[in-house]
């Protein structure tokens, strides 16, 4: 069986059919994928309307990670069912929290203490990994932190908290819809007169050609989701953001 980033890109490879019986399959085995392959399964999954359905029917599969875009996603699908099975699992309600007031709280909790980078690489792995690249490993579905003002704490916490506010050229997400019943999202790897590839979530590359875009419209928002920093208590903060402050790799 193919290991890690082949079995993403395994699983975007299976868009193009529209078959019933991916859906149940994936659906099934969610719970003995690793943390690494869900995102690739949730993003194939709500790509065709069908398997967004059994998506949000089965039990098999927990819904407290979807992300945000994936949400959004979702709620594009032609379907009063699967929009109200959208809101029955992710109610629109949003937090009023003024980032600037979460980044000022952020900032004193983390001046009183200092963080364990060691454990903070854990919540990094968690949350950060996926997406960015730090020392030469991670994603590439934001911008590299390698070269990145991580010593400025202000510009750091305001991109995390309100990552809307700003995106930077080049990460700007997509929305596109397909001749084939597809909804894709993801910013433009790479375009030419013929084809767009699509970088998703998952940091999964999917090359569609111009012929088959039924609409390609811009998302007005970042791939990267809101409330990342919300489930960690006060150490945990102080330990992810010396993960993220560190000027060399460390080694456990």
């Amino acid at each position: 069986t193919a290991k890690g980033p082949n079995q993403a890109a395994a699983l975007a490879a299976l868009q193009i059919y529209d078959t019933p019986e991916i859906a149940s399959a994936l659906t099934q085995k969610f719970p003995t994928f690793p943390a690494e392959l869900r995102p690739a399964a949730l993003n194939l999954l709500g790509s065709r309307q069908p398997w967004a359905l059994e998506l949000l029917k089965s039990e098999s599969v927990p819904k407290t990670g979807f992300d945000p875009d994936l949400i959004a996603r979702l709620r594009l699908h032609p379907s009063e069912e699967l929009t109200a099975l959208v809101d029955k699992h992710f109610p629109n309600g949003k937090k009023n929290v003024d980032p600037r007031a979460k980044a000022e709280t952020i900032g004193k909790i983390l001046a009183a203490k200092s963080g364990d980078p060691y454990r903070g690489e854990t919540h990094y792995k968690a949350r950060c990994v996926a997406c960015h690249t730090l020392f030469f490993k991670g994603g590439k579905v934001g911008p590299d932190l390698t070269r990145y003002q991580r010593d400025d704490l202000s510009t750091m916490l305001n991109s995390i908290l309100d990552p809307n506010a700003e995106i930077r050229e080049g990460y700007e997400n997509f929305l596109v819809s397909t001749e084939d019943g597809r909804l894709l999202s993801g910013f433009l790897a790479e375009q030419d007169a013929n084809t767009i590839v699509l970088r998703g979530f998952d940091d999964s590359n999917t090359t569609i050609p111009r012929k088959q875009i039924k609409e390609l419209k811009s998302a007005g928002r970042s791939l990267m989701p809101e409330g990342l920093l919300d489930d960690l208590d006060d150490q945990q903060l102080r330990d992810l953001f010396a993960y993220l402050r560190i000027s060399q790799p460390i080694s456990k």
